[in-house]
């Protein structure tokens, strides 16, 4: 009998691994992935596996393809990110049948509450009277954690910054030095490449935080760096700009309370990605980078963090058009008059 996933997780009244654990812990070791039919037990507990398809003749639990790849994923991507993350790419990369939408919703809470915190904490460390070397130190970590992530974009960052330096060119003024005899000056100091980078990597941060006239100022400058094109830009404005932390996370809340919601999420989810996925060839003409980003577009690792945020910030924009021509916005206890998002209260949440 196959179990419905949605009751798979809480069939476990005691700590004792069953065995169906003990089936999974030996399939995973044949993969070469050692672990523990207890450790199987907690990750079944999260909610996190696919349950098996029935019992052979000897009663032990048949594990379809799916379910294999789903153990194997989950387990590569928790040591490699911790359990959050691995829900995320998972859940944005789709491997298997769907997730329990409370173990998708706290992971996505989870993700961007820390993202929060790690912009307020290096927003603080990049404080312009801290120590000089400090500063530097930080710009360089920053590089290194894009580099490690987005060689590509990097790479672009890098050679937008050097321009930028290289574009503050030294003006050439004349002046009369009291012996009629004309000399030069140079008014301009160019800024190092390495804080021109800074500057734009913290703008773009915090323009998450602080929301849409942060964002607009920044625009501009990312797509320059990035080569994102005019149309680019002026479709994500059309589908609501870009969503704050506060306005995710609101989303997300209103998701828990309503699942018609939650199923629009998830539908958003399949639409971005089949969008990417179905039109990648003309997403790579027109973004270079998008394609140096996934090499591997069916690695959840890759794909699934940026899929799950775009349908996070593609659902909170719709919500912001339809409350802008409504003036009223939809949460999970139903519609209610449309108020400020407080961003501080919000964010602070995952900073404290």
């Amino acid at each position: 009998m196959v179990v419905p996933i949605s009751t798979y997780s809480d069939a476990m009244p005691t700590d004792r691994p069953t065995a169906d654990d003990i089936e999974l812990a030996r399939i995973l070791g044949a993969h070469g992935v050692v672990r523990a039919p207890r450790t199987c037990l907690r990750w079944r507990r999260r909610g996190v596996l696919i349950p098996p398809d029935g019992r052979d003749e000897d009663d032990r639990p048949i594990y379809s393809a799916a379910a294999i790849e789903r153990a194997l994923a989950y387990a590569y991507l928790l040591d490699d990110r911790g359990h959050d993350l691995a829900v995320v790419s998972l859940w944005g990369a789709e491997v298997g049948p769907g997730l329990p939408k409370k173990a998708v919703l706290s992971a996505l809470r989870s993700w961007q509450t820390g993202r929060a915190h790690w912009i307020k904490q290096e927003i603080v460390r990049f404080d312009p009277d801290g120590p000089a070397d400090q500063i530097v130190r930080r710009e360089r970590y920053l590089q290194e954690e894009l580099h490690r992530g987005w060689p590509a974009a990097a790479d672009a960052l890098a050679a937008h910054a050097r321009r930028r330096s290289a574009a503050e060119t030294e003006i050439d003024y004349a002046f009369d030095d009291g012996c009629s005899k004309r000399a030069k000056g140079v008014p301009v100091i160019r800024s190092p490449v390495g804080e021109v980078r800074k500057d734009l990597m913290i703008r773009t941060a915090e323009a998450e935080i602080e929301g849409e006239d942060l964002a607009a100022a920044v625009m501009p400058d990312l797509a320059e760096a990035l080569g994102i094109s005019h149309e680019v830009i002026e479709a994500i404005e059309a589908e609501g700009g870009l969503a704050t932390i506060a306005e995710r996370l609101e989303v997300i809340d209103a998701c828990e309370k309503d699942d018609e919601l939650f199923a629009r999420l998830v539908k958003m989810r399949d639409v971005m990605r089949s969008a990417m996925l179905g039109h990648f060839v003309e997403i790579a003409e027109a973004f270079p980078l998008f394609a140096a980003a996934f090499p591997a577009v069916n690695d959840p690792e890759l794909t699934g963090p940026g899929f799950a945020l775009s349908a996070l910030v593609g659902l909170t924009g719709s919500l912001r058009v339809e409350a802008a021509a409504t003036g009223m916005v939809r949460a999970g206890d139903g519609t209610r008059t449309r108020e400020p998002l407080d961003c501080q209260s919000r964010t602070g949440r995952g900073a404290s």
